[in-house]
Formats: C-alpha cells, structure tokens, sequence
C-alpha cells in the first residue's frame, strides 16, 4: 500500500493532529472557494502565494507569476507549482497532491527536480497550507542547503563513502517528517532513530540512479496503521516499485504503533571525478 491509501485510512485522525506553523495571509474571499474547485489552475497560483508568504518570513525575496516563484538572490532558480490535485474532498476535510517543480537553471533541463507532497486539512485553505508546510520542512531545507553549499534548516550532509550515505553519491538528508498519534509518533520516533529510513534501501537504490544526471531528488515514505505497511519511494517524482517493496518487507514495529508515518527527502549530487 503506498502513501495516499495510508492517508485515505487516516485522514479523520490526520486532521485531529495536524498543527498549521503560520497563518494563511493571502486575501482570497470565501466566495471565490468554489470557482477554486473548479478551476485546478487556481489552486496552483494559490500555493504559489502561501510558498511566497512562508518563504518571505524566512527573508528569501521572491516574486510570484501565476504558478511560479523567481528568487532575487538567484535569478536562475524558479520554483513552479505544476498541479495541485484534489484527491479526497468531503464537506469536512480536503487532501490535496501537489507536483512542484524546482528549476535550479531554467536553461538546463538537467537542473529541474521534481516533488510530489501531501496536503490535508478541514478546507482547502487548511491543506493548501499543510501541502506547503510539508514542502517547507522536506524539499526547501536540500535546495537552500545546495544553493549556500552547506546544510542549513536541520540537513545533514553524507559524502561519498559515509556508510550513513549512498554508496558512490554526496548528498544532504532532510530532517524526518512524522505523523500520528502522540503515543505512536513517539514509537516511531524512537524507533527511527536507530533505524534510519534509508537503511533498508541504502545498497539498491544506486542502480535506479541515472548516472548521466549530476542531481537526483529521492523522497521515501513509511507508514504503519493497523498492523499494515504503506510505502512510497520517489526518484524525481517516479515511483520506484521495487524499492518499495523493499521497504514494506523491512522490519518495523508493527505490533506497537496504532498509527504513524515518516518522509523523508534527499538530494544527492555526483562527486567531483578524481
């Protein structure tokens, strides 16, 4: 099972744990919500707004046109949110898929990386805001630790060799994402420490890595809910099935956690020959 079944069977629960960081800013009238819905396109120019608010309060200058972002410290770099898809929508809660593209060169196709993230909340304003929040706390910290050339925002770095790396790749480590209810987060939590996410897929997922590309965006998901595993893992944006095979069979404490999940996303650069 992957990441979005793992949301549709925990998305009463979800909404009960999860806590909006900042304030939605933008002015939109309650009335224009539903032409929103009817209008994917509007949901796109959207969270390109609230990703220009969070990065804003992080004093990174940007300017938004329609569903994208261009940055006056790096006038390379843009940032386009593609789609934002509504894939469950009841009159108390909405979950959203977003597909956000980063351009670290607009000129060099070789540069765009690709995200895919979930948002969910009791409206669409609520899971525009988690979709971005998730995005903030995964994706953004690799892409500003790239551009600054050092890990900033909670990464780490793992060179080529680190055995807490990626045989034959350099790469920065987003912090963990978790999810779920206090008493299982913590499980997880704990559990996770000494059982890196990476680990069960560290020696396969070199052969999956194109090594014509300087730059690969990895995001691995886990999820345990009624004794169940859910597994998700992407490499710019494409899942990897036998990956996530992998990572179902992995060994996880099961029998302990009613219900949590963890993401966690990578950027990993070719090291310099020689």
């Amino acid at each position: 099972m992957d990441s979005l079944q793992y949301i549709h069977l925990n998305k009463a629960n979800i909404l009960r744990t999860i806590r909006i960081s900042t304030r939605f800013e933008v002015d939109i009238p309650q009335k224009s919500v539903q032409s929103i819905v009817r209008h994917p396109m509007k949901r796109e120019e959207w969270t390109a707004r609230e990703l220009k608010t969070r990065l804003t309060q992080l004093e990174t200058s940007t300017s938004v046109q329609q569903n994208q972002l261009k940055f006056d410290q790096w006038p390379t770099l843009c940032i386009k949110v593609l789609h934002v898809s509504p894939i469950d929508e009841t009159q108390n809660s909405t979950v959203l898929q977003f597909q956000i593209q980063t351009q670290l060169n607009v000129e060099h196709s070789d540069s765009f990386l690709m995200s895919h993230c979930t948002g969910i909340g009791s409206d669409l304003s609520q899971a525009i805001q988690d979709g971005v929040n998730s995005w903030m706390r995964s994706e953004a910290p690799l892409i500003f630790s790239l551009l600054r050339s050092h890990p900033v925002q909670q990464t780490e770095w793992f060179s080529n060799g680190d055995p807490l790396g990626i045989p034959g790749w350099d790469l920065f480590s987003s912090p963990y994402i978790i999810r779920g209810i206090p008493t299982s987060a913590d499980i997880l939590r704990s559990f996770i420490q000494n059982h890196p996410l990476l680990t069960p897929i560290r020696q396969d997922l070199p052969q999956f890595l194109d090594r014509q590309r300087m730059l690969h965006l990895v995001s691995i998901y886990h999820g345990v809910s009624g004794g169940k595993h859910f597994a998700d893992c992407r490499i710019n944006g494409e899942v990897v099935s036998p990956l996530n095979q992998i990572l179902l069979l992995s060994d996880w404490p099961l029998g302990i956690i009613e219900w949590a999940s963890v993401r966690q996303s990578l950027l990993l650069l070719s090291p310099p020959s020689g």
